[in-house]
């Protein structure tokens, strides 16, 4: 490696990382959040630093000079095909989770059934929405949110993420949706430019208690960005409820990740 490990800056090398996928992984929060980078053999590399794991790459590296360097966290069924192709040998792939996909205009114009929850829900219970919010009471909310969910691997770098989000919505210029029902707070959802020119969904926290805020949630947080975008959801994060969940959406396409090694 000609440099050594650093943090990831998106001003330092945001321009370095145009050839990666459009993914949850790839957005602009997220890479400052927890990724960490280095240049190997010309190309910028990027990398998560887990202390059951150390250092891994999180996507296939372009040049296979930097294959063996690190174990791959998020490998598509097609790298490891292209690793195939070069005959380099590599540990099984194991299944660590499925990235999903929508056409931005499915949430504006929804199906029947959610149409019908998301009217219901207006009529009965009269949302006021707005688009921005104390920090505090973001913060009360979520709270009261994890307490509806069952305790899941993951729960804890989603809280971190979430704070590290509220603390630079400015920075990041998070488009921001909030569903106040009858003078509380039920409900969220925020949403980033990609550089690709899609957008990604950062967070969507809702009040189960209420059918269809999810759905108009989507939708009016979809108004703020192009019709004719394509929207990243990230991963089922490993819950499969929200595997479920997001399915139901029905995505116009997914992409499953796997981890592998390849070996020298």
């Amino acid at each position: 490696m000609e440099n050594t490990v650093e943090k990831f800056s998106w001003e330092r090398h945001g321009n370095d990382i145009a050839h990666l996928p459009f993914s949850y992984f790839t957005c602009a929060p997220y890479l400052e959040f927890c990724a960490w980078t280095t240049i190997a053999n010309g190309e910028r590399l990027l990398l998560w630093n887990e202390e059951d794991t150390g250092l891994t790459s999180i996507f296939l590296p372009q040049n296979p000079l930097n294959w063996t360097l690190f174990p791959i966290a998020r490998a598509t069924l097609e790298d490891i095909a292209r690793i195939d192709a070069l005959q380099r040998p590599h540990t099984a792939p194991i299944l660590e989770g499925t990235e999903f996909y929508y056409d931005a205009r499915s949430f504006l114009e929804p199906n029947a059934k959610n149409r019908r929850e998301i009217q219901k829900l207006l009529a009965e219970k009269h949302p006021t929405l707005y688009y921005s919010y104390p920090p505090q009471k973001i913060l009360a909310f979520y709270e009261f949110w994890k307490g509806q969910r069952e305790r899941l691997p993951g729960i804890e770098e989603d809280e971190h993420f979430f704070r590290f989000c509220l603390e630079r919505l400015e920075r990041y210029s998070v488009q921001q949706v909030y569903a106040e029902i009858g003078g509380e707070l039920a409900g969220f959802t925020w949403g980033v430019k990609h550089y690709s020119g899609n957008w990604v969904g950062l967070h969507l926290k809702g009040h189960r208690g209420y059918r269809g805020l999810s759905h108009l949630l989507h939708m009016e947080r979809t108004k703020l960005f192009g019709i004719e975008d394509v929207v990243c959801l990230g991963t089922e994060a490993k819950d499969p409820k929200l595997r479920a969940h997001k399915f139901a959406l029905h995505p116009s396409r997914t992409v499953d990740y796997y981890s592998c090694t390849v070996i020298t």
